[in-house]
C-alpha cells in the first residue's frame, strides 16, 4: 500500500458482503482492520482507536450511516480522521453533503477503490509530521518504569531516547507532560521499529511509539501543541 508502518482502517457497512469485498480489495500486511461496534459506542471506538481510515457504506434502507459520518466529521476529537464514503448513484445528493473526504460509487471497482484509500491515508501521514522537542515521558517496560524524553513528537506518536527497548508491537503504559501544561497526559504507546546506534533521528538509540488510548482532551491538548509547533519550528538544545 506503500509505506511500512501498519494502518488501522475501520470498515462500517450494513451489507455483510459488501463488507467482505471491501476487506478483500483491501487486504495488505500493513493493514490492521478494526472491529467497528454498532449504535452510539462507534464514537466511542473511533476516539479510542484513531484509525488511520474510516470507511463507511450508506443504504437506501439505512440512513444512520450518514449520521455517523456527519458527527464525526464534526466532532473536535475525531479531528484528522479521514472518511470516505461507498454509496450507490442514487444517494449521490445525500453523500455529497455528508462531509465525507471522498466518495466511491457501488458497484466498486478495486484500481478506483484502491486508489482513493491510497490518497486519504498519504493526507493522513502528512497530518502525522513530527516536530522535534524534548518532552520529559515516563514508559512502563518489564515492570518498572523508566524516565526518558522525546526525540520528536507528532499528534500521533513519538521518538523515545532509551537503551531499553521494547519489542515492536509491545503495548506500554505512557505518562507525559506537555512543555507549559501542568496536566499529565496518560495513554498506551504501541512500539514501532526499535532503532540502534545510528539509525534513529541525529544516531539516537530509542524506539517509535503510537498513541492509543488517550482521552479525547488530551488528545486536543496534544494535537493543538504539536500544531503550534509546528508553525514556529525549532531546533532542539
Amino acid at each position: 500500500m506503500g509505506g511500512e508502518a501498519d494502518k488501522k482502517i475501520l470498515l462500517l457497512d450494513g451489507d455483510d458482503l459488501g463488507l467482505d469485498f471491501e476487506k478483500t480489495f483491501l487486504e495488505r500486511p500493513e493493514i490492521r482492520f478494526v472491529e467497528a461496534p454498532r449504535g452510539e459506542e462507534l464514537l466511542a471506538a473511533l476516539r479510542r482507536e484513531r484509525p488511520d481510515l474510516l470507511v463507511v457504506g450508506i443504504h437506501a434502507s439505512n440512513p444512520e450511516s450518514l449520521r455517523i459520518c456527519r458527527e464525526v466529521k464534526s466532532d473536535r476529537a475525531l479531528d484528522g480522521i479521514p472518511v470516505l464514503l461507498l454509496s450507490t448513484p442514487t444517494l449521490r445528493r445525500e453523500a455529497e453533503s455528508s462531509g465525507a473526504d471522498a466518495l466511491v460509487f457501488k458497484p466498486l471497482v478495486q484500481r478506483e477503490f484502491l486508489e482513493v484509500v491510497r490518497g486519504l491515508l498519504a493526507v493522513r501521514e502528512r497530518r502525522s509530521a513530527r516536530y522535534p522537542v524534548r518532552v520529559r515521558i515516563a514508559f512502563v517496560h518489564e515492570r518498572e518504569e523508566i524516565e526518558t524524553f522525546s526525540q520528536d513528537l507528532s499528534e500521533t506518536g513519538a521518538f523515545l531516547r532509551s537503551t531499553r527497548l521494547p519489542p515492536p508491537g509491545a503495548r506500554i503504559p505512557l505518562r507525559l507532560r506537555l512543555p507549559g501544561d501542568e496536566n499529565e497526559i496518560a495513554c498506551d504507546g504501541v512500539v514501532r521499529g526499535p532503532r540502534g546506534p545510528g539509525r534513529g533521528a541525529g544516531g539516537s538509540v530509542g524506539f517509535g511509539v503510537e498513541f492509543d488510548h488517550m482521552i479525547p482532551s488530551d488528545r486536543f491538548r496534544l494535537s493543538r501543541f504539536v500544531r503550534d509547533r509546528l508553525s514556529r519550528p525549532v531546533e532542539l538544545p
